[in-house]
């Protein structure tokens, strides 16, 4: 399953999880990170059902704006030190 989901998506990383007992059987999982796990979320949230529809759209909404890039790919990102928030400007 975690294959097939890799495959459709396109991005992301299959990995295995480490076995406490040799009772259990092996088991993996999914990781996808930053922007694309943003593309993703986006194509999905319509899907979603309860409150989880509600918190993809508030990420989706806010992610980029309260997700501070680094210094080496923004060099102009400036900290308002007069804000206690710690926004972030460009």
């Amino acid at each position: 399953m975690l294959e097939f989901v890799l495959e459709r998506v396109g991005a992301g990383k299959i990995t295995r999880k480490r076995t406490t007992s040799a009772e259990h059987a092996p088991s993996f999982t999914y990781a996808i990170w930053n922007r694309q796990a943003l593309e993703l979320l986006r194509q999905i949230a319509p899907h979603l059902q309860s409150y989880k529809r509600k918190r993809a759209k508030h990420v989706l909404e806010n992610y980029v704006r309260l997700t501070p890039a680094t210094a080496s790919t923004l060099p102009n990102l400036q900290l308002n030190a007069g804000n206690s928030k710690n926004t972030y400007s460009r």
